[in-house]
């Protein structure tokens, strides 16, 4: 009898203990996302000429990621998948989108009928809003359920001044600085949730800056980052000798120190940006109860071995790490214990991570998402299940890469197969695969066979470019080449076919 009595007393004590954490409230979450930054770019992770204090406590405060990468060298694909959770090769946006798809009568949802994570926080009853930039598509048309809708009409950036920018579906011209202006939205939108915690809230800030492409870089950045910059000497950035042979587009920004100073100043607003923001969370007493995640759509570089930009602007596109890695923070105060973490994370895995941390109802099966569940990793620095391997792909690219390795592979185009052993060339300057040794020649083999099996996995053969999939980016270069000549047939409705129904 006694046995029994100790028995049913523990079962009790565990079900109030499991009752109490069921019954504790879901945090808000604020995912702030920028557009175009390397993790080379902040304080926290070594830099000397940029100041960007508000991120470098943040870090201190939470998570900082050593070896966070996207899985894609360009943004509307990358913000896809930090949204979705899954791959180009599944959601179908290879490349950055065509502007006749933001607004008029081609426009539309690039992402309908996939679950994104407005959809699953929804789903879990919060209050969701969406401020910054989309590149989408579908711009002038809010999303169901997403309470507040404020986004840039544009895809790329030409000027953080005078733009279009959408509130609900009216279309309206913003003068000041973009920066400035969304990190005031996003202020707004936390001074209007509830204290209590009666409805949690998911924010989606995605500054269209600091960008550091094309022309806005010579374009003045806010006076007061102007000024703070202006007799920098920038001593820590790469001044290369030359850019490198394939580097095609914004070579006359490699050395320039004027670009390097309004990169700079463009990088210090985010910051000063993201410090107003986290303040207003700490004002309205919401800082405890709330989830921040900090990253970028994808890396970029400002001339490191040459490269200035994104994958894109070299030939043939490329799949380098400076165009892939990214700053990746969360502070989840409580809950999550400040720290670094060196294990080869990516933004595939966003969503999986979330969906279990918080316990948030989907409808996507979990087996479906290539990405892992971080929160493990995150909560009681486990390490988490699975292999520690980034998959990337752009378009007729494809990598994996491994602490030590980076094996590329390319259909069309040349080079055919890349190899770079990354501890003795983090630049990846040296392509070891054509005159491979013994040693490299199985390294190949092993990871030719893992890059082969992943994307046989994580696909969705309408969107399956190897295979006879389209795509619902933009197509241009080498992959125009190869649809046309590899199919002619069936171009016109590879190119131009309509998402089709998802379960």
């Amino acid at each position: 009898m006694r046995n029994v009595l100790v028995i049913l007393a523990l079962l009790t004590s565990f079900v109030i203990r499991t009752s109490s954490f069921a019954a504790e409230p879901r945090p808000n979450v604020l995912f702030i996302l920028t557009d175009n930054q390397g993790a080379w770019s902040l304080g926290c992770y070594g830099n000397k000429d940029i100041h960007t204090p508000s991120l470098d406590r943040l870090a201190a405060e939470g998570v900082r990621f050593e070896n966070a990468y996207a899985n894609n060298p360009v943004c509307s694909p990358t913000r896809a998948t930090w949204l979705t959770g899954l791959t180009p090769s599944q959601h179908g946006i290879h490349r950055y989108i065509d502007p006749k798809l933001f607004r008029g009568p081609e426009a539309r949802d690039l992402l309908a009928g996939r679950e994104t994570l407005h959809d699953l926080f929804r789903a879990a009853g919060y209050e969701t809003g969406w401020i910054g930039k989309c590149h989408l598509g579908a711009h002038t048309q809010p999303r169901a359920g997403i309470g507040t809708w404020i986004v840039k009409m544009q895809g790329h950036t030409t000027s953080f001044y005078n733009t279009e920018v959408v509130f609900g579906s009216e279309v309206k011209k913003v003068k000041e600085h973009l920066t400035a202006f969304w990190t005031e939205r996003a202020v707004e939108f936390i001074q209007k949730q509830p204290r209590d915690q009666s409805r949690p809230f998911f924010l989606y800030l995605a500054y269209n800056g600091p960008y550091g492409l094309g022309g806005c870089v010579n374009e003045d950045p806010p006076e007061r980052w102007k000024t703070f910059y202006a007799d920098k000497p920038m001593t820590h950035w790469p001044r290369p000798s030359a850019p490198h042979p394939t580097q095609r587009a914004d070579l006359k920004h490699i050395g320039n120190i004027r670009s390097m100073r309004n990169l700079a100043a463009q990088i210090s607003a985010v910051d000063e940006g993201v410090g107003r923001v986290l303040a207003a969370l700490k004002d309205a007493n919401l800082e405890q109860d709330t989830l921040v995640i900090f990253s970028a759509d994808q890396g970029a570089v400002a001339g490191h071995a040459g490269f200035w930009g994104m994958g894109d602007h070299a030939t043939p596109n490329h799949l380098r790490d400076g165009t892939l890695k990214v700053p990746l923070i969360i502070r989840w105060p409580g809950k999550v214990s400040p720290g670094t973490r060196p294990q080869i994370v990516s933004n595939l895995d966003l969503v999986p991570t979330l969906r279990a941390m918080l316990d948030l109802p989907a409808k996507t099966p979990a087996e479906k998402l290539p990405g892992r569940d971080l929160s493990a990793l995150l909560l009681k620095n486990e390490s988490p299940a699975g292999e520690e391997m980034l998959f990337a792909e752009f378009e007729l690219a494809r990598a994996v890469r491994t602490p030590r390795w980076k094996y590329v592979r390319r259909i069309a185009v040349e080079p055919a197969q890349e190899l770079y052993d990354l501890a003795a060339d983090p630049d990846e300057l040296t392509n070891l695969a054509p005159q491979a040794n013994d040693e490299q020649r199985k390294v190949i083999a092993f990871l030719d066979a893992r890059l082969t099996k992943w994307f046989s996995q994580h696909r969705d053969k309408q969107w399956d470019l190897w295979n006879g999939g389209g795509t619902q980016g933009r197509v241009m270069g080498d992959l125009a080449k190869y649809l046309k000549t590899s199919a002619p047939d069936s171009k016109t409705k590879r190119l131009t076919q309509q998402p089709k129904p998802q379960d």
